[in-house]
């Protein structure tokens, strides 16, 4: 039972991982920060981030020499990435949008008009008045980012990937340090722009950097101890991220631990482990997969879910919040796949646009 080609299991298994962290860490919205797990969960989205920088310059690296102006290529790229958010976003937005409409009981059309801009992923430009899906900050920090890291790859090349890119990940991380306690709560208005944005340029950055150390790891001829010591590194590292997390809430050894992120996530790349055989799979492909509708199908609910059962307890709450979150974001997955295997085949729009002619 193979997993597709060129699916790395290991990345797809710690994409499900954090993003349960995530979902346990939102719990806080749920029963209280004292009753809660993991407040030190939010961290979990540097996993993301990292590993976003270097899928993209993995990408960057498979692209010919350019056939169109730079504009327009970094103006595809940022499409075709949306595309592939698109029918999950929709659909979450919409179940985010009622739940939310009905749980507090707010007005349709002023709801509607201060969260538009959540579906076109432009919110944390600045247009952020309410949040339906609190989520949804990460990819478009996310986009707002590599709108700026592509071109400047894609112009510059090595350059930018030596030095442009890494040095400018340093000096915005070392001017968190010096001002912020640290690089989370991303809708923290810095004056000119949300504090996401900074930590998605930083931690996008530092993904891209770890791509020609992650080439180069793959290049060696590490014997069975070598190959067992890597695994154990690896293994230590997310073992420390992990109770760090359940620990610890946001303070400045957020800055050390994304040190211990990056040596993890090489190893993790490389596929230089021991164990890398167990998780290429189709079960842990699966679960990468499922890893992105279950990060954007629960944060709504723990916002909202007492409005809707007031008199149950904490614990009967966690069950329902945990239990309809992983449901919605099952059906949301399933949506999805619908929409991306039958949409193209309806041609909607030939109902609006005439087939061009030669």
């Amino acid at each position: 039972m193979a997993s597709p080609k060129k699916r790395n299991g290991k990345i797809d298994f710690l994409k499900f991982l954090f993003a349960v962290l995530v979902l346990i860490h939102h719990s806080r919205y749920v029963v209280g920060d004292k009753n809660s797990l993991f407040l030190g969960g939010s961290f979990a989205v540097e996993f993301y981030f990292l590993v976003s920088g270097y899928l993209m310059m993995a990408s960057i690296k498979k692209m010919s020499e350019r056939t169109v102006s730079l504009g327009a290529e970094t103006g595809a790229f940022l499409l075709k990435k949306y595309k592939s958010f698109c029918p999950e976003i929709l659909i979450t937005y919409v179940i985010a949008f009622a739940i939310t409409y009905l749980g507090q009981k707010t007005n349709f059309f002023t709801l509607l008009s201060t969260t538009f801009s959540e579906v076109l992923l432009i919110n944390m430009a600045g247009i952020w008045a309410k949040s339906v899906n609190g989520a949804i900050w990460y990819l478009s920090s996310m986009l707002i980012a590599m709108a700026i890291l592509f071109p400047l790859l894609r112009k510059y090349g090595d350059t930018a990937l030596y030095v442009i890119i890494p040095v400018g990940s340093l000096l915005i991380l070392g001017w968190f340090c010096g001002n912020v306690k640290s690089p989370r709560n991303p809708t923290e208005w810095l004056g000119w722009t949300y504090k996401g944005n900074l930590r998605a340029l930083a931690e996008l950055g530092i993904g891209i950097s770890l791509y020609p150390i992650v080439e180069k790891l793959k290049k060696l001829n590490f014997t069975v101890f070598g190959r067992i010591l890597l695994t154990a590194v690896e293994y230590g590292c997310y073992a420390q991220l992990i109770h760090y997390m359940y620990t610890s809430t946001a303070t400045r050894k957020d800055f050390f631990y994304l040190l211990i992120y990056a040596i993890a996530l090489v190893i993790s790349f490389s596929q230089m482990g021991i164990d890398t055989v167990v998780f290429n799979n189709r079960f842990f492909s699966w679960l990468g997969k499922f890893s992105f509708p279950l990060y954007l199908s629960h944060h709504f609910y723990s916002k909202n879910i007492r409005a809707f059962f007031p008199d149950y307890s904490d614990k009967r709450l966690l069950v329902v919040y945990y239990g309809i979150s992983i449901v919605t974001a099952l059906v949301v997955m399933g949506l999805s796949d619908l929409i991306r295997t039958y949409g193209s085949k309806l041609k909607l729009k030939r109902l609006f646009v005439r087939p061009t002619t030669q």
